[in-house]
């Protein structure tokens, strides 16, 4: 057995790891449902690239504006009523968009507004996701264990559009919706088995019977924080070029809709077949990271990756045939998951627990706000002048993003160490 295999398999032997896998994939599932739902209904309503940008934005951007705030809760409260209250608001979100939906009054102004309820309540739930995972397993099969979980978002990336694309042809919309909100109970069962760890702050809390020693309030710990980052000669850096390359980069997914039919012609089938290539290819790359994610120089990764989607992007600008549309998006989708998982591992091996919600909360505003900025800009754009030059665009600054920050990896790489070994600031 190699040594990546039997760490995965190491990882799943933990049983609270492999329940909150399993369970979590299902409600992933739902998610990569609702998200392929909203995008057809937004393009439906208004048949505009430009809304479909702004519907991205009130769904990803919160993260951005709440991301420090959100890590500070994250690491000061009890991290599984968290859990709890993040999912309830999950199922109660998707079940009101399939009430409005299958009535027929929804429409563009409360989609936007139903949208950015479930933006703001992911952007709570996301450093609480990402602050219980390395608890659940050993500190020596983390990288393995974070591989393990972005194969899980790219399985439910993969399956998800694929049943979406049947719900909505030969359904309706408002079931996508409903599909959601049911896959989120499992995931609830599981929580109540699932020994999840307090935050920091919290168990200090807890074990102080006066609870005043160090309660210095939740600002003070958002800007300890931002300091924590800011300090650092390394997380700061690579957060600053991570949302850079990420605005370039990360847009596609929330514009495949728009893409799809301005660039090819193509409907919900079509759509549905890029969105399932783009999980394809997110999926394959994931099973490749799970099993060798301890031997990869992440850094490394993180450069070559970029320049890998910056070229991609400009390549799917220009492409005439659909059918090699569907093939660089798949490729396209593996070289933006390398690029992102192998970020959180370097975070998630360098920064201590106590500082983990708040880091992870940044690194999380910057994957799920930069699609935001960019879908904006390409949308508006894209309206005025057509998908294919502010897409070629995109991918020439994500070619300069990753040249700026290959000319600087070897300085900054020394600054990711073992978040046990040294202090980092």
């Amino acid at each position: 057995m190699s040594k990546g295999l039997a760490n995965a398999t190491a990882a799943l032997r933990v049983a609270d790891f492999r329940l909150y896998l399993i369970t979590n994939c299902v409600s992933l599932i739902g998610l990569w449902i609702q998200r392929v739902a909203v995008q057809a209904l937004a393009w439906n309503l208004t048949g505009s690239m430009s809304w479909l940008g702004i519907i991205a934005l009130v769904d990803l951007a919160p993260a951005l504006v709440i991301g420090p705030l959100a890590g500070a809760i994250a690491d000061r409260f009890d991290r599984k009523r968290l859990a709890y209250i993040t999912q309830v608001i999950s199922i109660l979100q998707a079940a009101l968009l399939a009430v409005v939906t299958l009535s027929g009054v929804i429409d563009i102004r409360l989609l936007f507004i139903l949208t950015a309820v479930g933006g703001i309540n992911t952007a709570f739930w996301a450093p609480v996701r990402q602050s219980i995972v390395p608890n659940l397993v050993p500190r020596e099969h983390l990288s393995t264990a974070v591989a393990l979980g972005s194969l899980n978002f790219n399985l439910a990336r993969f399956i998800g559009p694929a049943i979406a694309g049947p719900i909505i042809v030969f359904a309706n919309i408002g079931s996508a919706f409903a599909a959601n909100a049911c896959s989120y109970l499992g995931f609830l069962v599981a929580l109540h088995f699932i020994s999840v760890p307090r935050g920091p702050q919290s168990a200090k809390k807890a074990s102080n019977n006066t609870g005043a020693d160090g309660d210095r309030g939740l600002f003070s710990d958002m800007v300890d924080g931002l300091k924590y980052v800011t300090r650092h000669k390394g997380i700061g850096p690579l957060l600053l070029f991570l949302f850079l390359g990420g605005t370039a980069l990360r847009p596609l997914v929330e514009l495949l809709r728009g893409f799809a039919e301005m660039a090819h012609g193509q409907g919900e089938a079509g759509f549905a077949m890029l969105t399932s290539a783009m999980g394809a290819g997110a999926l394959l790359v994931s099973i490749w990271l799970a099993l060798r994610s301890s031997e990869i120089d992440h850094f490394k990764a993180i450069v070559a990756s970029g320049f890998c989607g910056g070229a991609l992007l400009i390549i799917l600008a220009f492409m005439p045939w659909f059918s090699g549309a569907i093939v660089v998006v798949a490729l396209a989708a593996a070289a933006i998951t390398v690029n992102g998982v192998s970020g959180q591992i370097l975070l998630q091996l360098t920064v201590p627990d106590a500082m983990r919600g708040r880091v992870l909360s940044m690194y999380t505003a910057i994957f799920r706000g930069t699609p935001a900025v960019g879908a904006i800009i390409i949308g508006v754009i894209a309206d005025l002048a057509g998908i294919a030059w502010p897409l070629a665009g995109a991918g020439v600054a994500a070619l300069l993003v990753f040249a700026a920050l290959a000319l600087n990896r070897a300085r900054l790489a020394t600054h990711f160490t073992d978040a046990e070994a040294t202090d980092k600031i």
